[in-house]
């Protein structure tokens, strides 16, 4: 699981061409955007982007938070692994965010690493 320094995560006030620079930074596919609490509030992946990029106006006035998807697929920290990997199957994702009991963003997962670790 990454954590700490390794996650994609921006605030909800952050402007989308910031949420971009880190999520290619990361290396991650997609950034995890979170409320004043520290609280997960939704995620935009790399096809969210290019669903949206067509309907930006003002780029340079874009916000996260006109574009993340609200309430994404996440899993507890105390889940296993193999959990993890049938709820990416079911839900046909590749990335998944690890989440305490408050909600406050602990980790992400994504598919290569549940591979890797042959899980």
């Amino acid at each position: 699981m990454h954590t700490g320094e390794e996650l994609p995560i921006v605030a909800q006030g952050t402007a989308l061409s910031l949420a971009i620079a880190i999520m290619t930074e990361k290396s991650f596919g997609c950034v995890g955007v979170i409320d004043a609490a520290g609280k997960l509030s939704g995620l935009i992946t790399d096809g969210d982007l290019r669903r949206c990029l067509p309907k930006i106006s003002d780029f340079n006035a874009a916000k996260v938070a006109d574009f993340m998807t609200l309430n994404p697929v996440s899993i507890t920290a105390d889940a296993l692994a193999v959990d993890a990997v049938s709820l990416l199957e079911a839900e046909r994702k590749q990335q998944l965010l690890v989440l305490s009991a408050e909600r406050r963003l602990v980790g992400a997962l994504n598919m290569f690493d549940l591979l890797r670790a042959k899980v």
